[in-house]
């Protein structure tokens, strides 16, 4: 992302929400794994350097996960956020646990279904006629 702009370096609380809210490009690199927040049509990819949720998700893949991924990806993150273009890249490292930073959401919305937050940035991506793509900052 050549000419990206930055929007948000720093701590996250990190939320993921809702079926399908991620989809996995590239499981099997040891040092890092790259999603697609929905799908690839909403131009949202996260690069995931987080040790914890990488096992889960290479465990969820071979079936021998139990619980909710959610449960596990939703931890501290420090992130780089870039948009470039009307596409995304969000890098995700290990982070901090605390109160203070804002919230990472994402997801995917169904039939325009969506819970309120304060919000201090989000991009949404339509999937399809009735699915939308998002990844938000919410501040509480």
């Amino acid at each position: 992302m050549d000419n990206a702009v930055i929007i948000y370096r720093g701590n996250v609380r990190v939320y993921l929400q809702g079926m399908g809210a991620l989809q996995p490009v590239n499981i099997g690199n040891s040092e890092y794994h790259i999603y697609y927040v929905g799908t690839e049509e909403s131009s949202i990819i996260i690069k995931d350097h987080r040790h914890e949720p990488n096992q889960a998700a290479l465990a969820k893949l071979e079936n021998r996960f139990e619980g909710e991924f959610a449960d596990v990806f939703n931890q501290p993150a420090e992130v780089e956020i870039l948009e470039n273009e009307g596409k995304v890249e969000i890098e995700m490292l290990p982070g901090k646990q605390d109160a203070e930073s804002p919230i990472l959401w994402m997801g995917v919305i169904f039939d325009g279904k969506m819970s309120v937050h304060n919000i201090t940035w989000e991009t949404l991506k339509p999937i399809s006629a009735n699915v939308t793509a998002f990844a938000v900052l919410v501040n509480d």
